[in-house]
């Protein structure tokens, strides 16, 4: 039985359901925001290079999800990616911050 997705949230992670083709994503989507007001989503791409984040039409991706052409996901985050801010060394929360900055508009 299908079930029906009411939401999304960030931080979830969305991929092609395997054998659909051709798929929706090459790379797995996370994602960064949701503005249903505005029909928006924002998704990265987890991919090996990293790529700006799109924008993409919400409820077109809560039917996508509907129909089965794309499904959540859970990945396990990177033993590093746990670490209190503490422990990370400052230049990496810089960069981190930087590139925040970039994507952030």
């Amino acid at each position: 039985m299908k079930q029906t997705l009411l939401s999304l949230a960030p931080n979830q992670v969305l991929v092609s359901t395997p054998g659909i083709e051709p798929p929706t994503f090459a790379h797995p989507q996370r994602v960064l925001w949701v503005v249903t007001a505005a029909d928006a989503l924002v998704m990265i791409g987890i991919e090996p290079i990293p790529r700006q984040p799109r924008t993409y039409r919400y409820s077109a991706i809560l039917e996508a999800i509907n129909s089965g052409q794309l499904e959540i996901t859970e990945i396990r985050p990177r033993p590093f990616t746990l670490k209190s801010l503490d422990a990370i060394p400052s230049r990496y929360v810089e960069m981190r911050d930087r590139a925040w900055d970039v994507i952030a508009p």
